[in-house]
């Protein structure tokens, strides 16, 4: 499942970049320009270790009943079709900055809006439920 294979933060190595390919069809506008620039860093820096950090995440805290669709459950396994979320960089930092503040509330509601939209619902600062799949 490769959604939930780049849903954390890993270092990129070949197995990473492979992946990246073997899924450039699916999404050809952002995967062709990642794969050129991390083969242009590793050309450019070829003794540094470049890791990747996902957006996704923070939302590895969702329960299994928010992240299936509601898809039959053998469709749902075969394609790896599960709610990953988005806007987890952002997220991370809005609980670090309310929780230094003491306005972390039990319960919060983020919305994010910027280069997309997103709403959050957050348990003890943790994500249960996104609107983003």
């Amino acid at each position: 499942m490769p959604g939930q294979y780049f849903a954390s933060h890993r270092p990129i190595d070949d197995e990473y970049v492979e992946l990246l390919r073997e899924n450039q069809d699916r999404d050809p506008v952002h995967l062709t320009f990642i794969i050129k620039e991390i083969e242009h860093i590793k050309k450019s820096y070829p003794d540094i270790e470049l890791f990747a950090v996902s957006d996704s995440e923070f939302h590895q805290t969702i329960p299994l009943t928010a992240k299936r669709y509601a898809l039959p459950r053998d469709i749902n396994k075969k394609y790896g079709v599960a709610k990953i979320g988005y806007h987890g960089l952002a997220l991370s930092s809005i609980v670090r900055t309310l929780s230094k503040s003491g306005d972390l509330e039990d319960r919060t509601i983020v919305c994010h809006l910027g280069s997309g939209a997103s709403i959050t619902a957050l348990k003890n600062g943790e994500s249960v439920e996104t609107s983003m799949g």
